[in-house]
C-alpha cells in the first residue's frame, strides 16, 4: 500500500455523507452505516475494498467513518455526541448541565461512585433517588418535598397548615420533647422563627410524639399563655390571682386593687349581702345591719330617727335642731319635754380628807355647825364650767358662793363669811 493523503486536497477522499448521525444507535443502524462507508481513490474514482489485517499497528492518525471495537482505550476522548446504552462508571464527573432527550422517559442510570461536581444546572426528567447523603450548598428549589423526617435549623414558610392547631394541642398537652430525635433547639426558640400559620407536615409529626390526654393530669412547668376564652370548672390556684395587674387576690383572704378604687355592683344591677345576711345593701342603697354599728369618727346624717319602741342613749351631738328622748348637746336651739339631770339625791357625807366624793354633776350638801366652807369632788368639774348654789331654809343672813374651782383636782369649795351658827344646807349644778 501506498502513501496516501487523507486532507482535502490528497488522493483519498473519505466519503461519510450516508452515515450520518440521526440520534437513534441500533443493530440496523450499524449495518447500514458500514454498507454506505466508502474510500474512493481521487485520481480513478475506483472505490479501495482491500482490507487490512494484523496483529497490532501503530498509526500517527487514523481517519474513519465507522469504528467498530470491543475495548477503546483512550486518555483523552473529543466527541460532539456520546450515546450510551446501558451506563456510565466513573469516580468524577464534570458537566455543565444533564438533561433527559426531549420526548424520553429518561436516558438510564448514572452511578456514581465517587463525588460528583455539576458546575451549572441539573435537569431531571422524573424522580432523582439518593442512596447515600446529598449536600446542597447554594438554594434547592423543588415543587413539592417528601421525606419520612426532616433535621431543618431554621424554616421559613409563606403558609403552614394545620399549625394554630397543632400550637393548642401542645400549650394543653404533655409533649415529651426527648423522644424527638435531633432537635437543636427548644420548640419555643423554633416557633419564633416561623412566619407562617400552618404546617401539614408538623402535623403529621406531632402523630409520633408522646402526650398526655386531657382526662389524665396534666403538670405544666413553665409558663401558659392562652389569649381566647377559657372555661374552667372547679378550680384551685396555690399563689395569687392578678387580672389586667390592677386586681390581686392573695394570701387566701385579701383582695387588694393597685392604683384605683375598687368597686362591688358598680352597675347597680343587684345588691350586696355579707356574712349571710348580717349586713345588706340594696339597689337604692338602704343598708341593714343586723348586729351594733360602731363610728370613731363622725356621722353626719340630715335626720336621725328612733323605729318604734327605739330609744336614744348616750351623748348626741347636732349642728342643727334635734328632737329627741334623751339627754344631747347642741350648738343650736332645742326643744325637749324633759330635761333629766345625773344628781346624787342622797345627803353627802365627807371622806377621809373632808371632801365630799360624787359621781353626778348636782346635788345636795351641806355646811356643819362652826365651819365656813365644804369641798365637793364630781369628774364633772371642767375648766370653765358654771357652778350654781341654791340654799335650802334659813341662812341666818349669810351668802352661800362658790369659792373655788380646781380644775385639776375637779374640786368646787363652797364657803361662807361667819361661822354656821346651825347647819346648812343647799343645792348645788354644775354645767359645762
Amino acid at each position: 500500500m501506498g502513501e496516501l493523503s487523507l486532507n482535502d486536497t490528497g488522493e483519498i477522499t473519505l466519503d461519510t455523507s450516508a452515515a450520518t448521525y440521526s440520534g437513534v444507535l441500533d443493530q440496523n443502524w450499524m449495518g447500514e452505516t458500514a454498507e454506505n462507508l466508502t474510500v474512493t481513490l481521487n485520481s480513478t474514482g475506483e472505490t479501495l475494498t482491500k482490507v487490512i489485517a494484523s496483529a497490532d499497528g501503530v498509526f500517527a492518525r487514523i481517519k474513519t467513518g465507522f469504528l467498530q471495537t470491543t475495548n477503546l482505550l483512550a486518555e483523552n476522548i473529543l466527541t460532539k455526541r456520546l450515546k450510551v446504552e446501558e451506563k456510565i462508571i466513573s469516580p468524577v464527573v464534570e458537566t455543565a448541565e444533564i438533561r433527559p432527550i426531549a420526548n424520553e422517559s429518561g436516558f438510564g442510570t448514572l452511578l456514581v461512585d465517587g463525588d460528583a461536581e455539576f458546575s451549572g444546572n441539573v435537569g431531571i426528567g422524573e424522580d432523582l433517588v439518593v442512596s447515600g447523603d446529598a449536600t446542597v450548598s447554594g438554594e434547592l428549589v423543588v415543587n413539592e418535598l417528601v421525606a419520612e423526617s426532616a433535621r431543618i435549623r431554621k424554616l421559613k414558610a409563606e403558609s403552614i397548615e394545620g399549625l394554630e392547631a397543632l400550637i393548642a394541642t401542645i400549650t394543653t398537652q404533655k409533649i415529651q420533647t426527648e423522644n424527638i430525635s435531633g432537635l437543636e433547639a427548644t420548640p419555643s426558640a423554633d416557633l419564633d422563627d416561623l412566619t407562617a400559620t400552618d404546617s401539614a407536615w408538623l402535623a403529621e409529626l406531632a402523630e409520633t410524639w408522646e402526650t398526655t390526654t386531657p382526662s389524665e393530669d396534666i403538670k405544666i412547668e413553665e409558663n401558659i399563655t392562652i389569649l381566647g376564652m377559657t372555661s374552667l370548672a372547679q378550680t384551685v390556684v396555690s399563689g395569687s390571682i392578678s387580672q389586667d395587674g390592677t386586681l390581686l387576690l392573695s394570701d387566701g383572704n385579701s383582695i387588694n386593687m393597685l392604683g384605683g378604687t375598687l368597686y362591688l355592683q358598680n352597675k347597680g344591677l343587684g345588691g350586696i349581702d355579707l356574712l349571710a345576711g348580717k349586713v345588706t345593701i340594696d339597689v337604692d342603697g338602704n343598708a341593714l345591719f343586723e348586729g351594733d354599728l360602731t363610728i370613731k369618727g363622725t356621722l353626719f346624717a340630715q335626720t336621725i330617727e328612733a323605729t318604734g319602741s327605739a330609744k336614744f342613749t348616750g351623748n348626741i351631738v347636732a349642728l342643727g335642731t334635734l328632737d329627741a328622748g334623751g339627754g344631747f348637746t347642741s350648738s343650736g336651739s332645742a326643744t325637749i319635754s324633759e330635761l333629766n339631770i345625773n344628781r346624787d339625791g342622797n345627803l353627802l357625807t365627807p371622806g377621809p380628807d373632808g371632801v365630799f366624793e360624787t359621781i353626778a354633776s348636782a346635788g345636795t350638801g351641806k355646811l356643819a355647825i362652826d365651819t365656813m366652807e365644804v369641798t365637793i369632788r364630781s369628774p364633772f368639774v371642767k375648766e370653765g364650767s358654771l357652778v350654781y348654789l341654791t340654799p335650802i331654809g334659813s341662812t341666818d343672813n349669810q351668802v352661800i358662793y362658790l369659792k373655788n374651782l380646781d380644775a385639776v383636782d375637779q374640786t368646787i369649795t363652797v364657803g361662807i363669811d361667819k361661822k354656821a351658827k346651825a347647819e346648812l344646807q343647799f343645792n348645788w349644778w354644775i354645767v359645762n
